[in-house]
């Protein structure tokens, strides 16, 4: 628990606030992570309006706050720019009108229990000046509708999954953004990958995984050069690697494209990048794996590409997809890639359960487990 002071009248910058406020007045209250509970939020926090104008820094997250946001109360502190109010049993809608206060830098409400709408007007305090809102964090609660939020093309950190949105707001113009995660979408039914969805060249982290994506990786992400760590996991994309994403690709270090229905063969230009993380298990990926990839055997690499239709030998392919066949075999063909060899670790893997059931159908003698393991 912390109180803070002023001495000598306000520090940095204010708004404008008539509300007598005098040297020695509380400029800063934090009481994070200190078990603190209420049944009304609202009504706690009127009795802080006192130090409506004086107060820069509330820190209450991580508490048992409960009860509805008031967004008027909110409003009554013109000098907070992040209210810290994550992690409680908050309520309701998030209020319009924190869009009100003139310094919001960062807005953290995530891991509450809030519903409805995302508010068209928490960038929109004075039209004729950008944004100063630079994170908006609104992730692990019930907000539904679109993810709309228009003028905040300041933002930096844009964090709304494991919410109901029933479809993706258009960003375009925010080209300032570093980190976009919309990710557990369980209301989104199918939507492909827009311009309009991920406009900012600067982008670092992007994570969508889980959000009902489908059709092909667009061209356009290729151009996104910055990128660092990518999670479209778990949605329904088709069509192959494009090997344009791999190329310029001079700061990927995580790639997650699992459990999708991706086609197509593994593009040796994998190997440009500095990743140390590839997931591409459970799609429809066939051929080899390119012998360049020796350069990913190190400490610390992660290459998941189990549950695909990969093969050491296979001379040609039919049909596509879930139907994709090869149809010979070069036996003379090494079963491992030469910088992969079987290892001496043992790893205790079970058969599936239709080999196992073997054994009392047809009187086989089938062992339910064997030992194996590969590097």
């Amino acid at each position: 628990m912390a109180f803070f002071l002023s001495t000598g009248g306000a520090e940095g910058q204010s708004a404008s606030c008539d509300c007598g406020s005098t040297p020695g007045t509380v400029t800063g209250l934090e009481l994070q992570w200190n078990g603190v509970t209420t049944e009304s939020f609202h009504d706690a926090l009127a009795m802080l309006t006192p130090l409506g104008c004086s107060l820069k820094r509330l820190k209450l997250e991580g508490n048992r706050l409960a009860g509805y946001l008031p967004g008027t109360a909110l409003a009554l502190f013109r000098n907070v720019t992040r209210p810290g109010l994550s992690s409680n049993r908050l309520t309701g809608p998030v209020p319009q009108q924190l869009g009100t206060l003139p310094l919001l830098r960062v807005l953290d409400l995530t891991k509450n229990d809030l519903s409805g709408p995302v508010p068209k007007d928490l960038c929109l305090y004075n039209r004729s000046s950008p944004s100063r809102l630079i994170g908006l964090m609104l992730s692990s609660n019930r907000l539904n509708g679109t993810s709309d939020v228009p003028y905040c093309g300041a933002l930096v950190n844009l964090d709304i999954g494991n919410n109901m949105f029933e479809s993706f707001g258009n960003f375009t113009g925010w080209r300032s953004l570093q980190i976009m995660r919309w990710n557990n979408q369980t209301q989104i039914k199918s939507q492909p990958i827009l311009p309009s969805m991920v406009d900012s060249e600067p982008l670092v982290d992007w994570s969508a995984a889980s959000s009902g994506l489908t059709g092909p990786i667009p061209a356009f992400v290729a151009a996104m050069t910055a990128l660092g760590a990518v999670n479209l996991g778990r949605n329904q994309l088709t069509g192959t690697l494009p090997s344009d994403l791999f190329i310029n690709a001079g700061s990927l270090v995580s790639l997650n494209l699992a459990v999708n229905q991706l086609t197509g063969t593994l593009p040796p230009e994998m190997a440009l990048t500095p990743s140390h993380s590839y997931k591409y298990q459970r799609n429809l990926l066939h051929g080899t794996i390119p012998e360049v990839f020796h350069k990913f055997v190190k400490p610390g690499f992660e290459m998941r590409l189990d549950n695909n239709h990969l093969f050491c030998c296979g001379t040609g392919t039919t049909g596509s997809g879930t139907s994709l066949s090869y149809t010979g075999v070069n036996y003379s063909a090494p079963r491992l890639p030469s910088f992969l060899r079987q290892s001496t670790l043992k790893k205790h893997m079970l058969l599936e359960p239709e080999f196992a059931a073997l054994e009392d159908s047809a009187g086989l003698s089938v062992p339910v487990a064997q030992w194996g393991a590969m590097r």
